[in-house]
């Protein structure tokens, strides 16, 4: 059930003719006439001969009743940007979650949608809505980071757990769990799998953002557990003006020790997507870094159609979710909605269909807590569209990835995704 819908309309029934009495004969004096009624429709429908009005209980044991089973509701509050510039991949979202919806909730849950207009302001107005009002008992979203950062300390207050939709780490916990794809997770498992092919020497090529940061400490963590040291790190600016002087920078062998035509490094983390991307990539052949044998290795944000197109990105390595669920996902939203879903839609998929798997849960069995940190936190982990995927204690996810090649043909599994982390799923 979805909050705010309009329920059916009852219409009344109509009145049934019965045949009145002969009056008796009364031996008391006769009633006098009563004043004309100064609302005759109201004193006709308060009329006691109105066989057609049926009386609702609001007696002690039927309030009891009515208050049971508003106890029995289980509310579950979805903040997304319905509003301002993020509204059409917020409305994605809640496609989404109500595909999810249909799939897994009970009869007695409620989603309530959230309007946060993209904003921190408006993410906190929704959740304090959510909580105050609706009594919501787990909170999914919001998108956006600020908003996250926002809405966790109410919630926290609260204790109620959020299923954020965001990937920045700094307000993860104490309830708060991140579901979005973490640049940590992607950079340890190609790094990992790139170290194993012997490839030990590596640089960074990430745009001056805070995500480019990340990239680069999640690298540095990576090398150091893989046994791999980080050479080189070239940033190039957020709009992406000073690429081609940038990536002349990063192919350039002045001033090593190497010999001739030998650079530092043998792989380089690319932290672009989309037109970024397709720009970068020609640039290596260009300032002649492919024919070096240098690898060119990136993240979940290659998984998309025709970038196989890119000649350049041929051979490339990237981390990102098992191919599977996926395509069912794309294909099922497409024909409910008319339009392919963008990527991270499924994410809004997978938290509500979590949600209706977890309130299956028999209270009692978690010391009476519907969403316990116990449930959410399942070390066997959850198997969603993206595949297998836990909640750790410290709000941060962890998912299985697959390595793929970029071929001719498009993306070829070259490492497969563990297959879980044990047995739970939904």
């Amino acid at each position: 059930m979805i909050a705010g819908c309009a329920g059916p309309t009852v219409q009344p029934r109509e009145s049934a003719t019965q045949p009145k009495p002969a009056p008796a004969e009364i031996a008391t004096p006769a009633p006098q006439p009563l004043p004309a009624p100064e609302n005759p429709e109201l004193d006709a429908f308060l009329a006691p001969d109105r066989p057609d009005v049926e009386v609702t209980d609001i007696g002690p044991d039927a309030t009891d009743a009515l208050l049971a089973r508003e106890r029995d509701v289980i509310r579950v509050a979805l903040l997304l940007p319905l509003s301002g510039p993020g509204k059409a991949l917020g409305t994605a979202m809640l496609n989404a979650a109500q595909m999810a919806l249909f799939d897994t909730f009970g009869d007695n849950m409620v989603l309530l949608p959230k309007d946060t207009a993209g904003t921190p302001e408006g993410a906190e107005r929704a959740i304090t809505e959510a909580l105050a009002v609706d009594r919501a008992e787990l909170v999914l979203g919001p998108l956006f980071s600020a908003s996250v950062s926002a809405v966790a300390p109410l919630a926290r207050g609260a204790d109620v757990p959020v299923l954020a939709f965001s990937n920045d780490r700094s307000a993860a916990g104490q309830g708060v769990y991140l579901l979005g794809f973490t640049p940590q997770e992607q950079i340890a498992r190609i790094v990992g799998y790139a170290v194993r092919q012997g490839y030990t020497r590596l640089a960074a090529l990430v745009p001056e953002t805070p995500y480019g940061d990340a990239v680069v400490d999640a690298l540095f963590r990576a090398a150091e557990r893989a046994g791999a040291v980080v050479d080189r790190v070239e940033f190039f600016a957020a709009d992406g003006s000073n690429i081609t002087e940038v990536v002349e920078r990063l192919a350039s062998i002045e001033g090593t020790d190497l010999a001739e035509n030998e650079r530092s490094f043998d792989a380089v983390i690319i932290g672009a997507s989309g037109r970024q991307l397709r720009a970068i990539a020609p640039l290596f052949p260009y300032f002649d870094l492919d024919t070096a044998g240098i690898q060119m290795l990136g993240t979940e944000t290659w998984l998309h159609p025709g970038l196989h197109e890119e000649p350049a990105l041929i051979g490339a390595w990237f981390a990102a979710p098992p191919p599977g669920q996926w395509e069912t996902f794309r294909e099922r939203y497409e024909s409910i909605y008319g339009a392919p879903p963008p990527r991270r839609a499924v994410l809004a998929y997978d938290a509500a269909a979590l949600a209706g798997a977890l309130a299956r849960v028999p209270p009692e069995s978690s010391g009476g807590v519907r969403f316990a940190e116990a449930l959410l936190t399942a070390r066997g982990g959850f198997a969603g569209t993206d595949g297998v995927f836990r909640l750790n204690p410290d709000g941060v996810v962890q998912r299985a990835l697959a390595v793929y090649a970029v071929t001719e043909q498009g993306f070829e599994v070259i490492s497969p995704a563990p297959k879980g982390f044990g047995r739970s799923a939904f």
